[in-house]
């Protein structure tokens, strides 16, 4: 374990190293000011495993150092033991506040020393498991975004959304239903400008949005018997039965308040802005096995119809306001219009448009 001890006193210093060597930690540096002790971490290659700060030291004391060694990202969670006399017990509230883990009392015991130097050993080799777990976590994460790139077209199975289901077993469940009076509604809905969120995105982040998007969707439909499939390219189907829906007031309006609460950023940190579009719902009292896959595929139609429009809509918007926040355009002056008039007059008359 590699341990940085911080004392303005240089006796006391050399005792703490003598102990730590009884101890069997050998891998020892001493700093006499937490100026000195901040120089020795910003330029170490192989970060400190464990701290010893003394609380009473002039200039920048030990809680202080304590509260900036917390600050940094590698030792967030790096044991930190405080040196203080017995009569400094009162210090020891704002020592745990800015960060501390333990602490040790002077002058020094053997046995005292010994057990929490171990146990901050134990508490270092733990940190170090968590950090490499982590980091062998984000690597894995990104090799397996790597192996399998979501296609923009690709459709998967939602994950924790209420009603849903693989849009295959959907249609095979429609294909089943025997001749009748089935009295349901089919739906589709679709991500504006899903293109550049998927490019932006990792796969494991663009997953997890096209499954956020799908609870807000159930969320705001709120009906019991709902059925949602995800089928690629952005769009979700519903199939609600008449039966299960309950009453709710502009289902899109609703769709859209939610989705734009979801907080999700790009690669380098931009935050994405996410709309739906729903298309027309489809209404039908008499159902056969055979028109079912169709009412899919014209309510997938509509939702994509809808999308273009008013992703059509935003870019004219846009434009409108681009064109009012520009330089107005002044009129030329009459007596600069006039000359160039008579000066293309002979052209106009040529080509058949007499003076009058």
């Amino acid at each position: 374990m590699k341990i940085l001890a911080v004392d303005d006193d240089e006796i006391a210093l050399e005792i703490l190293k003598s102990a730590l060597v009884n101890a069997d930690y050998t891998d020892i540096t001493v700093a006499t000011s937490a100026d000195e002790a901040l120089a020795l971490i910003n330029n170490t290659q192989d970060p400190f495993d464990c701290y010893l700060l003394d609380i009473r030291m002039p200039g920048k004391d030990g809680i202080e150092l304590c509260k900036t060694i917390r600050s940094f990202e590698e030792y967030t969670n790096i044991p930190v033991l405080m040196i203080t006399a017995l009569s400094e017990q009162c210090y020891i509230d704002r020592a745990f506040a800015a960060g501390a883990t333990d602490y040790i009392t002077k002058p020094f015991h053997g046995l005292e020393l010994g057990a929490r130097i171990r146990a901050a050993d134990g508490l270092s080799h733990v940190v170090h498991q968590e950090r490499e777990a982590r980091l062998n976590a984000e690597a894995l994460k990104e090799q397996l975004d790597g192996l399998h790139s979501l296609r923009l077209d690709e459709k998967f199975d939602l994950e924790e959304v209420t009603g849903a289901v693989d849009i295959t077993e959907l249609e095979n469940r429609l294909l089943k239903l025997p001749m009748g009076n089935y009295a349901m509604e089919i739906v589709a809905f679709k991500i504006i400008e899903i293109e550049t969120i998927h490019q932006t995105l990792p796969s494991s982040d663009f997953r997890s949005l096209v499954n956020s998007v799908a609870g807000c969707i159930t969320d705001a439909i709120n009906s019991p018997n709902l059925q949602i499939s995800y089928v690629g390219d952005g769009i979700f189907v519903c199939v609600i039965p008449k039966s299960g829906r309950k009453k709710s007031s502009n289902v899109a309006t609703k769709v859209k308040s939610a989705v734009g609460d979801l907080e999700f950023s790009d690669t380098e940190g931009n935050p994405i802005t996410i709309d739906v579009a729903m298309g027309k719902p489809s209404h039908a009292n008499l159902w056969s096995s055979q028109e079912a896959p169709v009412g899919l595929e014209n309510a997938i139609k509509r939702a994509n119809l809808n999308g273009i429009d008013q992703k059509a809509q935003s870019n004219l918007a846009s434009l409108k306001n681009g064109k009012e926040k520009g330089p107005r355009r002044h009129s030329r002056p009459l007596s600069m219009i006039v000359p160039i008039f008579k000066s293309r007059l002979p052209l106009m008359q040529a080509n058949g448009f007499e003076r009058r």
